[in-house]
């Protein structure tokens, strides 16, 4: 299955997380990617050989277009900690 067909799957499911009980929009993402992760299996970072050593550039490279569209603007430190996470 493609991964569009993944993500239209589980959103006909369960719909992103639009409305929260918390008005705090960094815990509404952060529960969302927590539930993406979960229903999509995705798989660790390790499994594609990325260490702790490789996570600056990556979020030294993370602000490029795409990022500009974001609701929520992460921090370094917060990028750094789901890169951590997701290990």
């Amino acid at each position: 299955m493609l991964p569009f067909e993944l993500y239209r799957k589980m959103f006909r499911r369960n719909p992103p997380m639009l409305k929260s009980v918390t008005k705090e929009p960094r815990a509404v993402v952060a529960l969302n990617i927590r539930q993406w992760e979960a229903q999509l299996a995705m798989p660790r970072l390790a499994g594609y050989h990325l260490t702790l050593t490789d996570f600056p550039r990556i979020v030294a490279n993370s602000r490029g277009s795409s990022m500009k569209t974001n609701p929520v603007e992460l921090t370094d430190a917060e990028i750094t900690r789901f890169l951590e996470e997701r290990l």
